[in-house]
């Protein structure tokens, strides 16, 4: 009886890796909410000009690189189902061996060589795509989205991945007292926050009475 080819799997997938990016959304504001990243303003003893320093930083729980790891893991197998699922619209059956999977490769060389065993009864056609998308069609290969997710995916099997507590920059800050309002744009901090990590330097004197926003 020929096989017939359905997308089901891989839909199933990318459904569950949704379902498990709104579960780690739920749990960073749980996170965020219970462990706020505290910041004082502090004057640098060598320089003599004040400072916002992160006071407290706290590492996500190891949950949460679990849910990250299950989030790769249905991604990167829902590229591996779609080449199942070709092979089966090329040929009417189901493949009886497991060497082939959706290549990854950052030069057209190594795709070259490894296209009969990973795509092995994939269409020329199906062939022709799945190299369209590859990360060597791009002008920086490793900042592509699909070499990240088979990069990520592989240190999954073999640790947890590591988390971020947060990045970012902070782009403008206001004070408020009772006598003026003071704004401050640009610099600030643009790397990982750590404990003692120097968010924002300041010109002008902060007095401890000020509130910063």
């Amino acid at each position: 009886m020929k096989a017939t080819p359905t997308l089901q799997g891989c839909f199933g997938k990318l459904a569950r890796a949704a379902k498990l990016i709104n579960e780690l959304r739920r749990e960073n504001l749980n996170f965020f909410k219970k462990d706020e990243v505290k910041s004082e303003i502090v004057r640098n003893p060598e320089t003599r000009r004040q400072q916002l320093v992160a006071t407290k930083v706290q590492a996500p729980p190891v949950s949460h690189s679990l849910i990250v790891g299950d989030i790769l893991y249905n991604l990167r197998s829902c590229l591996d189902h779609l080449v199942h699922q070709l092979i089966v619209a090329n040929t009417g059956a189901q493949p009886t061996y497991r060497t082939y999977e959706f290549p990854v490769f950052v030069t057209e060389s190594q795709f070259n060589k490894n296209v009969d065993r990973l795509l092995r009864d994939v269409s020329p056609d199906g062939v022709e795509r799945i190299k369209q998308v590859q990360p060597f069609t791009f002008e920086r290969p490793k900042d592509t989205s699909l070499y990240n997710l088979n990069e990520m995916g592989l240190v999954d099997k073999h640790r947890l991945p590591l988390l971020a507590v947060i990045r970012g920059r902070v782009a403008a800050m206001t004070a408020e007292d009772e006598n003026s309002e003071m704004m401050w744009f640009g610099g600030g901090y643009d790397d990982l926050v750590e404990a003692g990590s120097v968010l924002a330097t300041f010109d002008a004197r902060v007095p401890d009475s000020v509130k910063l926003n």
